[in-house]
């Protein structure tokens, strides 16, 4: 199967305002960026999307690229990470600290409500293997939402 379908948007917006007497001043900050992903291997282009929850067991689990299947339920085959998103979402208990051999891929310590995302739109993206791993310690079944875009 071939991607029909798939972006990735970073925004951020936000809006101050200051009173000075019977003066305002407002001030605006608008950013987006957003890469449109098509099927293939070049500048843009993708061959499948992996979108996983690890949960955490033993207070620590590792998970190797080889074991995650993409939303159509393929075997991981990627040689390229054009994109990514990591969420620890709001329902956790504690932080979550992420370790990773994959290259381009965040690591540190992530607070409940958390989410960090990379974008490229080069034709090669950073090398991944089967054999590189992401490692998610912290609170016992708390969550790591883990989205890659690889080609």
């Amino acid at each position: 199967m071939a991607i029909t379908s798939a972006q990735i948007q970073i925004v951020v917006a936000a809006t101050a305002s200051e009173s000075f007497g019977v003066t305002t001043q407002t001030g605006q900050t608008a950013k987006r960026d957003t890469i449109v992903f098509s099927n293939g291997v070049n500048a843009t282009c993708i061959t499948a999307v992996i979108d996983t929850n690890i949960t955490i067991t033993s207070n620590s689990t590792t998970v190797a690229l080889s074991a995650l299947t993409d939303t159509l339920d393929g075997v991981f085959a990627g040689t390229e990470l054009k994109a990514w998103r990591l969420s620890a979402p709001s329902t956790n208990v504690a932080n979550v600290t992420i370790t990773s051999n994959v290259s381009g891929l965040w690591t540190g310590t992530a607070v409940p409500n958390t989410t960090f995302g990379m974008l490229t739109g080069d034709a090669t993206g950073f090398t991944v293997a089967g054999t590189n791993n992401i490692t998610v310690a912290g609170n016992n079944n708390d969550v790591l939402a883990v989205t890659l875009f690889v080609s």
